[in-house]
């Protein structure tokens, strides 16, 4: 956990005028929040949290606030759902982007160049903002300069609290020399590192000339580095490795700061929080407890899911490093195993074609090199399967979207693990967050099906370790 000594209360910094741009990092890192400060909102998929974050905005209409989702989809969403609900969303577009999505009801005034700029005006003109994780950079800046002490800001779907980042440098962390990033930002004065914390730190001489550096200095590091986002020197990790994590700054400097989950108990988020001494609270609805919500969910899965045993590959990994072997190595295991893959994916064609299923109602996960050749034709995986051309391909990690709940068959072919790096950098490395942030991902991915609706779906799972977890988190309570 960072140092919090010496804290000074949130609600100080507006009562004592306090120039929140001014403040080091380590002054910010070192602001205590109350619990009720930092909420959070642990209902499963279904339970009418984006329906009920809509119903807060209309029934506080003086509250300013900025919701912060995983995709585009999303966004559009909500602002559809705000606009029936007589409430105004507001989506940060550069002039460009606008000129080429015109449904997504942001005013004239407020398009600039970057969706930086849009943002800042927006927030500054009192509007009720919604964007994507990708701006959360340009979030931390507003929140440094003191623009979010009167917002809340609503988090939903977090899909990672840190992830490597060391390609954020433009400098190949496959060379030699490990410090080349180093030689290139800390050596010529650009950025200092923190010896207490390891988080990197841009120097006066790079804001000032952070433009002009564009072309050999990424601007995209220089913002994740002044949002204080960036940390290098971490134990047990070699020295060019760089991490990045959600924004503290965020939650130390908005108003209130709510993040909707699932199953946040053990998981990255709760150590998260735990690592920047961020107290936090939960919320409960009037209607239902978590834990009721909770229970109801798993019973919904078993009533629901059918696990189909045609898919089993108990002797082939599936994890990301085991299926970029299988998906590019020219080694005969390697293209045994890739073959043994396609053959479950075509056991499942037949087995939809038995039951009358149109292909395009499978939903599917597996590497992507796997499924989609560089060429776009078939790749090892869906070779000779009959799947490619209807069957709807979606990365892993997707959440958020309604765009398959059509969908009444699911084939998870993955061995979902996290990054060590990141379970380190968290300091939880250990089984019971790794068993639980796998169970949450899978549970994401499956309730992109027709299963939000209420309707019973097929999930075919070969990887033995996924079906084991399955069962257990379904046998819980």
């Amino acid at each position: 956990m960072l140092d919090t000594t010496n804290a000074t209360p949130a609600n100080a910094l507006a009562a004592f005028n306090i120039d929140v741009a001014n403040l080091p990092m380590h002054s910010i890192d070192a602001i205590q929040r109350t619990p009720a400060d930092t909420v959070i909102v642990d209902y499963p998929c279904g339970f009418g949290k984006s329906t009920r974050m809509i119903a807060g905005l209309r029934d506080n209409p003086d509250q300013q606030v900025l919701i912060v989702v995983p995709d585009l989809e999303q966004v559009r969403q909500l602002i559809a759902d705000a606009h029936r609900h007589g409430v105004k969303l507001y989506q940060p577009l550069s002039d460009a982007a606008a000129r080429e999505d015109k449904a997504t009801g942001s005013p004239f005034d407020f398009l600039h160049e970057t969706k930086r700029d849009a943002l800042q005006a927006l927030i500054q003109a009192g509007h009720n903002v919604i964007t994507t994780h990708k701006l959360y950079s340009e979030i931390a800046v507003l929140a440094r300069s003191g623009m979010l002490q009167n917002v809340e800001v609503h988090i939903d779907e977090v899909l990672s609290v840190s992830e490597e980042a060391t390609g954020i440098t433009q400098c190949s962390r496959n060379r030699q020399d490990a410090n080349d990033w180093r030689c290139l930002y800390i050596d010529k004065g650009y950025a200092t590192i923190c010896q207490d914390t390891g988080r990197i730190v841009p120097t006066e001489d790079w804001r000032q000339q952070r433009d002009g550096l564009a072309g050999n200095l990424p601007t995209a590091f220089f913002d994740a580095a002044e949002a204080g986002r960036l940390y290098t020197d971490i134990p047990g990790m070699g020295q060019h490795i760089i991490m990045g994590e959600l924004p503290v700054v965020i939650l130390k400097l908005a108003k209130r700061v709510k993040i909707y989950t699932y199953r946040f108990s053990g998981s990255y988020m709760a150590a998260y929080l735990q690592r920047h001494g961020v107290q936090y609270s939960f919320a409960r609805y009037s209607d239902i407890s978590p834990e009721e919500a909770d229970r109801q969910f798993r019973a919904k899965a078993r009533e629901l899911v059918t696990i189909d045993p045609v898919a089993r590959l108990d002797g082939v990994a599936l994890g990301y490093t085991a299926q970029k072997r299988m998906a590019s190595s020219k080694a005969a295991e390697e293209l045994r195993k890739a073959g043994q893959v396609s053959d479950n994916f075509r056991s499942i064609g037949r087995a939809l074609k038995s039951n009358g299923t149109r292909t395009d109602h499978l939903i599917l996960t597996c590497l992507q090199a796997g499924w989609t050749a560089r060429n776009d034709q078939a790749g090892r995986f869906a070779r000779g399967t009959k799947l490619f051309s209807d069957a709807r391909w979606v990365a892993n990690q997707t959440r958020g979207t309604n765009q398959y709940r059509h969908c009444s068959h699911v084939a998870y072919f993955w061995s979902q693990n996290v990054n060590p790096n990141v379970a380190r950098f968290l300091g939880c490395d250990d089984k019971q967050h790794a068993d639980a942030y796998s169970v949450a991902e899978m549970i994401q991915f499956i309730w992109r099906s027709r299963i939000r609706d209420g309707q019973p779906i097929t999930v075919y799972m070969p990887c033995e370790k996924m079906r084991r977890l399955w069962a257990r988190w379904l046998a819980q309570g």
